[in-house]
């Protein structure tokens, strides 16, 4: 894609389902792509376990931590690190496996930190980093439920539903993602979104969970996260230049019905 060779890149929830491909496939254009997470130890591995794709460097940073995010960025500084290109999919999931009836504040807040003001506030570093005349590219992630009620029908019993403060978060993402789009859209920083769809992941969803969804979709199947990584590289990428302001479905058709 054009404009992605020689750039760098900075991925937060670089370990993550969707984040770990999408710091290959970036490294794979030719990239240089800084694997953010809260486990330093897991942005190491990461960036071992996929070294030839391309150039992959690891940090510390937690996007719920404001101290987290000043100091990554002065590491950053330090090694002489000039990200122009954001992808954030850092999401605290620690918050998604309360049951609805034992939901407080402090979850609604605790999954926002994260998701909408924690990757704001990298998103925002980062430009203020830039110089007055210099592009750059914001990522950001919603999801289906962020423009979709959630089908509680394809859960199996036992099986924990998506939760009504990720919905919550995920429409915020939409919102986010428009605002800053406006703001900083006359010098020349694109921002998107993709709104994704279920992602296949063998260690959390059973074959009775991946049969009723696969139903729902007009391709018949969930999505691979090489799948959401292109669209995520695409949006990044010189290729996507006039686009901003756009959330993407990347979704198999769910949401066209």
């Amino acid at each position: 894609m054009r404009g992605l060779s020689g750039r760098t890149a900075l991925v937060t929830g670089g370990t993550g389902l969707i984040g770990g491909a999408t710091c290959v496939r970036l490294a794979e254009e030719g990239a240089r792509v800084i694997v953010a997470s809260r486990s330093l130890e897991k942005a190491t591995e990461c960036c071992a376990a996929h070294r030839e794709a391309g150039d992959l460097i690891p940090i510390e940073l937690d996007v719920s931590v404001a101290d987290s995010i000043s100091a990554a960025f002065e590491r950053l500084h330090t090694e002489s690190l000039h990200p122009t290109i954001l992808v954030a999919t850092a999401i605290d999931t620690r918050w998604h496996a309360t049951p609805f009836e034992q939901l407080d504040y402090e979850h609604f807040a605790g999954i926002s930190r994260a998701d909408v003001a924690g990757n704001f506030l990298v998103a925002r570093t980062l430009v203020d980093d830039l110089r007055d005349d210099e592009p750059a590219s914001v990522v950001l992630f919603s999801s289906i439920y962020g423009s979709a009620g959630v089908e509680h029908s394809i859960y199996p019993d036992g099986m924990m539903h998506s939760p009504v403060h990720y919905s919550a978060t995920k429409a915020a993402i939409q919102g986010v993602t428009r605002w800053l789009a406006g703001h900083w859209g006359a010098r020349g920083i694109r921002v998107n979104a993709i709104v994704s769809g279920g992602v296949r992941d063998e260690n959390r969803q059973g074959d009775e969970f991946v049969k009723r969804y696969n139903r729902r979709a007009m391709l018949g199947r969930m999505g691979y996260p090489r799948e959401i990584a292109s669209a995520a590289a695409f949006l990044a990428s010189d290729d996507a230049s006039y686009i901003t302001g756009t959330c993407l479905n990347v979704e198999g058709g769910l949401l066209a019905w």
